[in-house]
């Protein structure tokens, strides 16, 4: 999760704060900022994702990863991802294996990948670290394990003020207890910050990535897609809104669903556990057998957000959730609603496909290559048989408001800020602390050279309409292996749209004249180098 432009509540950075910076911290900065600026030089890393877990010995130290091999996900990902204590009801600190570093070799036999910031847009990820609570450390990036399927409760975080839709999965616990649920660390935060609710792992992905394929409609007489009122409600970080959306047979109450994603550490927020970027997303919106409602998106790709530097391709062409509805027979009926497709180039995502075997019920589509950045948003509707039952997951109860954000900060606070909510304050500084729109507000304010990298995403139709009704298809999906390398890229659309926010930051920084957070006066202006 990007530290800078958010204002996500966190229960470590309220509690703790380390004040000035240690000049050894800053020599490791700068020595991490010449080595990154070396990687960016010498190419891409030979890393790329897909289904298939990397190998790793048996676990034996706390951030070792540890799933079923013997009972993956569709796609062949492993599902519900552990940590190694975790399987003996110990949940794993982050600030104390090695000293805050557990993605070191001394925390985990597997080899994440780290991915931080590059150049002078680390600076303020630094100050966000350095604000979590946790140890101060030469990384403050996202370490990456493995592509991993989960699945539990879904509800709605926030809109960062990177521009990032925010979600929150509560996923099951461990039979060795409640408060162990899967994939979690201790600093993984509490929903509604309330140590009586269950912990949560973050789920996110950038807007901009996605929302061609969420259009409003045409028609002034057509009603909106669900994707595109998610869309118009997650930009105005609607919380109620969007609890209805999200599960409108009980909007206080957070709804079932299963999530396929980049499983790892945000290591710019206390290294808690997330899955960024996300790949694939079902989330049932009504449990009734004879109208079960779910909203889906997928892709095999994405960005990882501001605090991060790649293109996380995954080099799948196919992509399988599972709807874990419980019935011994297939669906009698499923019909598509208002299935959109969009690409930088070529073809898009085809028409889903429905699976049944053994009880699974599996969406599956059929995406192009992940360098034409396929994308599909739709609504399933089902009717069961008899003696079906609707998706179990943990009854988390969000007293309808219990989720909203704090209040965004004023233009010019009375009292100093902390490294993130001064960072969005001054964002926000020119609308009187009101949201701003990346396309109308901050990008017409940069230099032309700074945004002149952009994704211009267009609606893909497939040769038939994929809406109506389908057939279901008896079996599995086939497996269909990866066809190339995808090697991990730097993505100059996000390179182009990062140095475009840090130079409107930089301006009302230098124009507002408000007082910085103790201790970062010196990475503000480091940060901000360049910029008039």
């Amino acid at each position: 999760m990007p530290a800078t432009f958010s204002r996500k509540s966190s229960n470590l950075a309220s509690s703790h704060y380390h004040g000035e910076f240690t000049s050894i911290a800053r020599h490791l900065a700068t020595l991490c900022a010449v080595l990154a600026a070396v990687v960016f030089l010498c190419g891409c890393p030979k890393k790329q994702w897909s289904y298939t877990p990397p190998p790793a010995p048996a676990p034996s130290k706390d951030f070792d990863a540890h799933f079923d091999p013997a009972h993956p996900d569709p796609n062949g990902a492993p599902r519900n991802v552990d940590w190694r204590p975790q399987i003996q009801g110990r949940i794993p600190n982050p600030d104390s294996c090695n000293d805050g570093q557990p993605y070191s070799t001394a925390c985990t036999q597997d080899k994440p990948f780290q991915d931080q910031p590059d150049g002078l847009r680390e600076a303020f990820c630094f100050i966000g670290k350095a604000v979590s609570g946790s140890p101060i450390q030469p990384f403050y990036g996202h370490a990456d394990w493995m592509v991993a399927q989960f699945d539990g409760s879904i509800g709605w975080f926030n809109f960062g003020d990177d521009f990032d839709y925010d979600l929150l999965l509560v996923p099951g616990s461990l039979p060795q207890g409640a408060g162990n649920e899967h994939g979690i660390t201790t600093n993984n935060n509490h929903v509604a910050d309330n140590s009586s609710q269950p912990q949560y792992i973050e789920v996110e992905w950038d807007s901009a990535e996605t929302d061609a394929a969420f259009p409003d409609p045409g028609n002034p007489g057509t009603p909106p897609s669900w994707w595109a009122q998610f869309k118009q409600a997650g930009h105005a970080d609607n919380t109620q809104q969007l609890a209805g959306l999200l599960h409108p047979s009980d909007e206080h109450t957070l709804a079932c669903g299963s999530v396929v994603g980049l499983f790892g550490l945000d290591c710019d927020h206390g290294c808690r556990s997330e899955l960024h970027p996300l790949y694939g997303l079902a989330i049932q919106r009504t449990e009734d057998p004879a109208d079960n409602e779910w909203s889906v998106l997928v892709r095999n790709w994405g960005t990882g957000g501001y605090c991060s530097q790649y293109n996380d391709e995954l080099a799948e062409t196919s992509l399988s959730i599972v709807l874990p509805y419980s019935s011994s027979q297939p669906p009698t009926k499923v019909e598509v609603q208002d299935f959109v497709t969009t690409t930088v180039s070529g073809p898009g995502v085809q028409c889903p496909k429905i699976y049944f075997q053994d009880g699974q019920t599996i969406v599956n589509l059929t995406l192009p290559p992940p360098e034409n950045q396929g994308v599909a948003a739709f609504s399933l509707k089902l009717q069961w048989p008899a003696g079906a039952q609707p998706m179990a997951c943990t009854q988390v109860k969000t007293a309808g408001a219990a989720l909203a954000e704090p209040a965004a900060p004023a233009a010019h606070p009375a009292a100093p800020l902390k490294g993130e909510d001064y960072l969005g304050a001054l964002l926000r500084g020119t609308k009187k602390g009101q949201r701003l729109d990346l396309e109308k507000d901050i990008l017409p304010a940069v230099p032309r050279e700074q945004t002149m990298a952009t994704r211009r995403m267009t609606v893909s139709p497939p040769p038939q309409s994929c809406n109506g009704a389908i057939q279901v298809i008896p079996g599995r999906p086939p497996v269909v292996h990866a066809v190339a390398v995808h090697r991990l890229r730097k993505d100059p659309v996000k390179r182009s749209r990062d140095e475009a926010l840090r130079t409107y930051i930089c301006q009302q920084y230098r124009a507002k004249g408000v007082a910085p957070p103790v201790g970062t006066q010196q990475d503000l202006d480091q940060a901000c180098k360049g910029v008039k």
